[in-house]
């Protein structure tokens, strides 16, 4: 389901919350990305919910999650893949969901470098897609 502005009209409350937190969130983490050590950032990124219950085995949410940041990245300027996977993962955080974000690198077909990032949540890709071709570092929980 994509957020058009069509269907943004018959959207709950509380999703377009979600992607209000999500449109404030993804240019604060761009902007703390070029400024402050990543290390510390995601840090914080996966601390945010340490005092709130995990929530039961309810799937939407990362998917809601995945969907507000997706639909905020193609309207913020400058929304990288890891800007964008923190904010998912603060996000998740935020609601006592444990997510998984994972960094790899690759050499393009014209030789350049290449590096993405994604966020997993139960085995499942939350944000960032398929990443076939992609060296791995270490997950970051």
């Amino acid at each position: 389901m994509d957020w058009s502005p069509r269907s943004g009209l018959r959207r709950p409350f509380a999703e377009w919350r979600l992607l209000a937190a999500a449109a404030a969130l993804l240019p604060l983490a761009r902007l703390l990305l070029l400024v402050a050590p990543f290390e510390a950032l995601h840090r914080r990124a996966r601390r945010a919910g340490e005092r709130r219950a995990a929530p039961a085995g309810d799937d939407r949410v990362p998917v809601a999650v995945g969907r507000a940041v997706a639909a905020a990245g193609r309207r913020v300027p400058f929304a990288t893949c890891l800007s964008q996977a923190l904010t998912v993962q603060f996000l998740l955080a935020r609601r006592g969901i444990e997510s998984t974000l994972w960094l790899g690198a690759r050499r393009t077909d014209a030789g350049r470098f290449s590096a993405h990032a994604w966020v997993q949540c139960g085995g499942r890709f939350v944000i960032g897609g398929p990443t076939e071709g992609f060296s791995l570092f270490p997950p970051l929980p």
